[in-house]
C-alpha cells in the first residue's frame, strides 16, 4: 500500500508541475545567472561586479570591501541631499521587508555573509537584509544622479572606478528592484525617478542627445521597469521596434541598434 500511495504522491506532484512553472510576479524575481550559463569561458566578468555589489547576491564578498565603503559614503550624502530621516526609510523598508524580499529568489538570502547576521551587530536576518536594501538603494539612487565621467568629483571616486561603478550597476546580478527605488524616493515625484534613470542610461550607454529626448517621450506610457537592467531592455527593444526594418538601418545582417548593444558591452 505504502508503494501506491507514493506513486500517487508522484503523480499529483507531476500534474501540479506546470502550476508551479507559472510567474507569480508580473516582473521575473532578480535572481543568479542560470548555471549552464555560468559556466562559460570568460563569461564572470558579465555578471560580477568589480567594485559595488547591490543587493544580497555579491554582499560582502571581501574584493568588494572598498565598494561598501563608497556605498555608505553615497547613501549618507543621497539622506544629507534630500534631507530625509534615514530611520525613518529604515522603518518603512522593514515595514515591507517580505514584499520586498518576494522581489528576490528565495535562495538568495542564503548568501553566507547575511546568514551570518548575529556576528554583524543585527538582532535578525530581516534587519539586516533591510540595511542592506536601504543602503544599498539610496546609493544606487545617488550614482544615477550625479555618476558623470565628466565630473567624478560628485562621486568622490577617481575616474576609473566610477568606470566600473557604471558597469557594476548594470549587471543582471547586481539588480535592486524598481518597488524599492521608488519606496526610497519618498514623497518626490515618481515621474522625477524613472527621468533619472533614463538619464542614467542616456548618459553613458546608449544614445544620443536627439534619441534620447525621443526615447523619454516614448517611455511616458510604458510600464514602469523591474529594475535598471530591465528599463536598459526595454528601451533597447523599443529603439528597434521603431527602427525601419531596411538595409540601410542595419549592419552585417543586424540592427544597428543591436549592433551597438554588443559593442558596449563587449567593452566592459
Amino acid at each position: 500500500m505504502s508503494g501506491t500511495s507514493n506513486l500517487k504522491e508522484r503523480f499529483t506532484q507531476l500534474q501540479g508541475a506546470k502550476e508551479r512553472s507559472e510567474p507569480d510576479h508580473a516582473c521575473p524575481r532578480i535572481q543568479r545567472v542560470a548555471d549552464h550559463l555560468r559556466d562559460r569561458k570568460d563569461f564572470t566578468k558579465h555578471y560580477t561586479p568589480k567594485l559595488v555589489s547591490m543587493g544580497p547576491i555579491h554582499h560582502g564578498e571581501p574584493k568588494l570591501r572598498l565598494g561598501e565603503h563608497y556605498k555608505q559614503m553615497w547613501a549618507s550624502t543621497y539622506f544629507h541631499n534630500k534631507k530625509i530621516n534615514p530611520n525613518t526609510l529604515h522603518k518603512d523598508v522593514g515595514a515591507k521587508i517580505d514584499n520586498l524580499k518576494g522581489l528576490f529568489d528565495d535562495y538568495l538570502f542564503s548568501n553566507f555573509f547575511i546568514y551570518q547576521y548575529h556576528n554583524q551587530g543585527f538582532a535578525s536576518m530581516d534587519e539586516m537584509i533591510s540595511w542592506t536594501l536601504l543602503v544599498d538603494g539610496c546609493a544606487l539612487l545617488h550614482i544615477l544622479e550625479h555618476a558623470k565621467g565628466a565630473k567624478p568629483e560628485e562621486m568622490m571616486v577617481k575616474v576609473d572606478q566610477l568606470v566600473f561603478v557604471m558597469q557594476d550597476v548594470l549587471l543582471m546580478e547586481n539588480q535592486l528592484p524598481y518597488q524599492l527605488l521608488k519606496l526610497l524616493w519618498g514623497d518626490q515625484e515618481e515621474g522625477k525617478l524613472i527621468e533619472i534613470m533614463i538619464d542614467y542610461l542616456g548618459c553613458h550607454h546608449w544614445a544620443t542627445l536627439k534619441d534620447h529626448i525621443k526615447l523619454k517621450d516614448k517611455l511616458k506610457d510604458q510600464p514602469k521597469p523591474c529594475h535598471l537592467l530591465d528599463l536598459q531592455r526595454n528601451i533597447i527593444l523599443l529603439d528597434a521596434h521603431q527602427r525601419d526594418w531596411t538595409p540601410n538601418n542595419q549592419t552585417n545582417g543586424k540592427p544597428k541598434v543591436m549592433v551597438k548593444y554588443s559593442l558596449d558591452h563587449q567593452r566592459g
